[in-house]
């Protein structure tokens, strides 16, 4: 039918299939032709929904500069939307693969602010990934204490809105806190963390950390 945005969608759904069926190439190539046509287009926020198709297949692939690269873009076009919610998923996005790259400032700056975010919209969802990324900051950048804390502050709130992980993305995530395993530091912040108001948590979340 020749009609370019209806081209670019089925595009860009396709390249997301086969980026899910482990056809990395071909999904590079698919999404890169979407977001040809859609920046032809000129529709950001459909360029938006296709960087970050291409973002999640580069860190998919372990290509975390690519995948920064295409998040920031992603998430300027966001602020420019003035779309708080995509920015705050992309600021998520972003400092994951900030974590990745070992640039853990800039990953804290990114899980800090989509914190705020989120608590600003109110969304219990997001302020659970938000939580649950910063306490993967604090265990990567060794701050037991505070890693457990926000990650008990995490799983409270998951259990209070029924938002629980599957059980492969559980194990995944649990598997970071192995080497705490056995940290009284990291205990006892798992529990304090499960038992603070949620207010308090997301209080002590924005402060930086000061242990070593």
């Amino acid at each position: 039918m020749g009609i370019p945005w209806r081209i670019a969608t089925s595009l860009n759904n396709l390249g997301a299939l086969q980026a899910q069926m482990g056809d990395s190439e071909t999904a590079q190539a698919t999404l890169e032709e979407a977001l040809a046509i859609r920046r032809e287009i000129g529709d950001r926020r459909a360029v938006l929904s296709t960087l970050n198709n291409l973002a999640a297949l580069a860190n998919h692939r372990g290509d975390f500069a690519a995948a920064v690269q295409g998040q920031q873009e992603a998430l300027m076009i966001a602020r420019e939307l003035e779309d708080r919610s995509a920015a705050a998923t992309n600021l998520v996005n972003l400092g994951q693969n900030f974590l990745s790259l070992h640039d853990y400032p800039a990953a804290y700056a990114c899980f800090t602010e989509s914190l705020q975010l989120h608590t600003a919209a109110g969304s219990r969802f997001g302020q659970v990934y938000a939580l649950e990324s910063l306490a993967l900051h604090a265990v990567l950048t060794g701050c037991a204490a505070r890693a457990g804390l926000l990650k008990g502050a995490a799983h409270s709130l998951r259990q209070a809105i029924q938002a629980e992980k599957c059980l492969s993305e559980q194990q995944q995530f649990d598997a970071t806190f192995l080497p705490l395993a056995a940290d009284p530091h990291f205990l006892e912040g798992v529990k304090q963390g499960g038992t603070l108001p949620l207010e308090a948590s997301l209080s002590l979340a924005a402060l930086p950390a000061l242990e070593a």
